[in-house]
C-alpha cells in the first residue's frame, strides 16, 4: 500500500484509535466512533453517540484509503500495509 513518509509521520502520531474513510465524492474523514457505509455514498456514526465526530481533511493526504475499499482504517492497520 502507498504511504509516504508525511503519511506515515501523521498516523504515528495518534495513540487512540481512530478510523479514516473516504467518501464517494473522494473527501477524506477522520472519525472517533466507528463509522458505517451507507447506500448514499457516505460513511455515517450513529448520532446518539455523545463522541460522535467527523472531521473533514485534506484529501491529498492518505491517497491509499478509497471509498471502494469499503472499510473505514485505523492508523495501525494503515501503518501494517505499509510495511
Amino acid at each position: 500500500m502507498p504511504l509516504n513518509q508525511k503519511d506515515k509521520d501523521f498516523l504515528s502520531s495518534f495513540k487512540d484509535d481512530v478510523f479514516f474513510t473516504r467518501d464517494k465524492n473522494g473527501r477524506l474523514f477522520m472519525s472517533i466512533v466507528m463509522p458505517t457505509k451507507n447506500d448514499l455514498g457516505e460513511w455515517e456514526t450513529d448520532p446518539t453517540d455523545l463522541r460522535n465526530r467527523f472531521f473533514e481533511l485534506d484529501k491529498e493526504i492518505l491517497t491509499a484509503v478509497t471509498w471502494e475499499s469499503g472499510k473505514a482504517w485505523t492508523p495501525q492497520e494503515l501503518l501494517a500495509l505499509a510495511d
